[in-house]
């Protein structure tokens, strides 16, 4: 019983884990997708008040949107540092528990079925373990091809907001310095790796689409008011 108890817990910690890379990744798009929408709004003249704020907000939002990214994917220093490597490391525990309890017939894979009926994630991870692990061998890979954009929008966000001056912040019109189509395909690559661990757990989460009309609309009713 033990040991079943511990897989339980290994796959708790990966839906944890999991749970806080998502809200990382929405915080990043919408920050992503906020920044379009203000260099739109400055540039076709529809606003005529708080200019200064939304600059602000641009540059701020524009920060955040390409630094999450590195975030995700960059393991760092710490080893426990929350990203998609560490979330990889965590899967990769929890189903080598699983499959030496399996191997060792301390309960074999009919018990496991028995134990967890009424437990949908567990299930899954069980019957799609080995997809599982094909996947975490593809997606390191997937990882290191993101490298160089990576590198290549640190470069832009040193640039051009890194480093910001005040005349900057003053001129009537922006230009668009983090909506690009690189960063647009970082953030679908990872939110489609982050999508298919919760598609194993038999979870569904709200797709970036969802996200940007979501994002559109409340700084649309925003701009009405003012």
């Amino acid at each position: 019983m033990q040991k079943d108890q511990d897989i339980e817990a290994k796959i708790d910690k990966i839906i944890d884990t999991l749970n806080q890379l998502y809200n990382q990744l929405c915080l990043g798009y919408c920050s992503f997708i906020l920044t379009h929408q203000i260099q739109l709004a400055l540039v076709d003249g529809r606003i005529i008040h708080m200019q200064e704020l939304l600059k602000t907000t641009y540059f701020a939002c524009g920060n955040s949107a390409i630094l999450v990214p590195r975030t995700l994917v960059e393991e760092g220093k710490r080893k426990e540092n929350i990203n998609l490597i560490f979330l990889f490391r965590a899967w990769e525990d929890a189903l080598s528990t699983l499959n030496k309890t399996i191997k060792k017939k301390i309960l074999d894979e009919d018990r496991f079925e028995r134990l967890w009926q009424n437990q949908k994630v567990y299930l899954n991870v069980l019957r799609r373990r080995t997809d599982i692990l094909n996947s975490i061998s593809e997606h390191r890979q997937r990882l290191k091809l993101l490298e160089p954009i990576l590198i290549w929008l640190e470069e832009k966000r040193s640039n051009n907001i890194a480093h910001i001056s005040k005349k900057l912040l003053r001129i009537a019109r922006i230009e668009q310095p983090i909506y690009t189509d690189d960063l647009s395909r970082v953030y679908e690559e990872l939110f489609s790796i982050i999508k298919i661990y919760y598609d194993f757990l038999g979870e569904e989460i709200t797709g970036l689409e969802t996200l940007r009309q979501l994002v559109e609309s409340d700084f649309n009713f925003l701009i009405a008011k003012v």
